[in-house]
């Protein structure tokens, strides 16, 4: 851009003024393309590590919009795909997700993130639920074991003569 004016102030080529600010235009186009892919990114990497170590669960109880922003979310990322492979209509593209995806994502992403610690705190909540279930379980399992010591098995199973349970050679005197 800077060339472009000196030249331009200097009595420079046209050709090569308007070549120069063609250069510029798509710098500014190629940063605001970055701009946008590391804001995606970002996000793509926080929901990653939010539902990996809370749980998609956890998220969507403390966030109730989660499943409609992931899914638009989504949507976001394959028009940022889309746009790889069809250069011809990339700055198109990139135009609309400036336009409308990303402030809308945005807005929807910084809620999410006030909403961590509501998450932080479901996610706790059905770890516990989890452990006090396991912890019933073995209780239960040791419960039953203990109640099956306890019981007089020679009476419950019908043997009643103190005979049985002596050697055989003590039976045979």
């Amino acid at each position: 851009m800077i060339d472009a004016l000196d030249a331009a102030h200097h009595g420079g080529d046209p050709k090569k003024i308007l070549a120069l600010l063609e250069d510029a235009r798509f710098c500014c186009h190629r940063a605001q393309h970055d701009a946008i892919d590391a804001a995606m990114s970002k996000m793509s990497i926080t929901l990653d590590n939010m539902t990996s170590r809370l749980g998609f669960d956890a998220v969507a109880s403390a966030h109730p919009d989660f499943n409609a922003f992931y899914s638009d979310f989504m949507v976001a990322r394959e028009k940022i795909a889309q746009s790889r492979e069809n250069r011809k209509d990339r700055n198109g593209i990139y135009e609309a997700l400036t336009a409308v995806d990303l402030p809308n994502l945005t807005e929807r992403f910084t809620r999410l993130m006030a909403a961590e610690p509501i998450a932080k705190n479901a996610a706790l909540k059905i770890k516990l639920g989890s452990l006090n279930g396991f912890v019933l379980t073995v209780v239960a399992i040791l419960a039953m074991i203990f109640a099956g010591l306890a019981v007089d098995w020679d009476a419950y199973l019908g043997e009643t003569s103190t005979d049985s349970q002596l050697p055989a050679e003590a039976n045979s005197q």
